[in-house]
């Protein structure tokens, strides 16, 4: 269930977390009134917000990766020769 999902559940209650017991209680009532189907309310496009997020994050958290390993690597590798040929 998504946080919206649960928001909604509470405002019909009048606002008040003691018209659903807990999330088990919201669950079970989305569930009597709107079937599986209720579940799953808002998922796409919870899954077309987060999707293109996740492949940027991980596109620019590879190229830095690269970069920083890289970059190291040569660094090191120049720390460790240059003072072999003095």
């Amino acid at each position: 269930m998504t946080q919206r999902q649960l928001l909604l559940l509470l405002l019909i209650g009048g606002g008040s977390a003691e018209y659903f017991g807990g999330p088990r209680q919201a669950l079970r009532w989305l569930y009597r009134q709107h079937g599986v189907r209720g579940l799953y309310r808002g998922y796409a496009v919870f899954l077309m917000r987060d999707v293109p997020a996740s492949g940027i994050y991980i596109a620019v958290y590879e190229l830095l990766y690269n970069y920083l390993y890289t970059a190291r690597s040569v660094h090191s590798y120049i720390g460790t020769v240059l003072p072999m040929a003095a």
